[in-house]
């Protein structure tokens, strides 16, 4: 047996009213949703797939936030970043330069956060094979923030910033 929804309305307009219903399954419902409705990032969402182009993709924000990350410093509550990948990358090197101290902070698909802070002088560097999923990227600091460029690259030869 089908859940039926319904959903009545009354609206009132030049001082008559009016009642009208609509009625829809569950099902129906549940398939008009977008499958991303409710995710968000504070700054640029990635999809990529082995061998995008342009290759690198670079994207910008604000480090830091009002939630403390533990050893990844000030972060914000919801993620700066989305990164979707839609197949397995042999190697993927996400990088983020700024004028100051900052982190970087990725969750995996499967949950497991990993924390980099200082790989390239005071700047982050997460790099390797990545699966196929959704990853959330937060750009930390201690306590000051800076303006940052995040850059992803499957180029393993060359960095992303000189």
């Amino acid at each position: 047996m089908r859940n039926l929804i319904e959903i009545w309305m009354v609206a009132l307009y030049a001082g008559l009213a009016s009642l009208g219903a609509i009625a829809f399954s569950e099902d129906a419902a549940r398939a008009s949703i977008p499958p991303d409705l409710g995710r968000y990032a504070q700054y640029e969402d990635f999809e990529l797939s082995p061998g995008f182009k342009p290759d690198p993709r670079l994207g910008t924000g604000t480090s830091g936030g009002t939630e403390e990350s533990g050893d990844c410093g000030e972060i914000d509550s919801t993620p700066d970043h989305l990164l979707t990948l839609t197949r397995d990358f042999d190697f993927l090197r996400i990088s983020v330069e700024a004028p100051g101290d900052i982190t970087l902070l990725v969750e995996k698909p499967n949950g497991e956060r990993v924390c980099s802070d200082d790989t390239n002088g005071v700047l982050p560097e997460v790099s390797g094979s990545y699966p196929a999923g959704r990853y959330k990227i937060w750009v930390g600091d201690w306590g000051n923030s800076y303006e940052y460029r995040i850059c992803l690259s499957q180029d393993s030869s060359k960095q992303c910033f000189d």
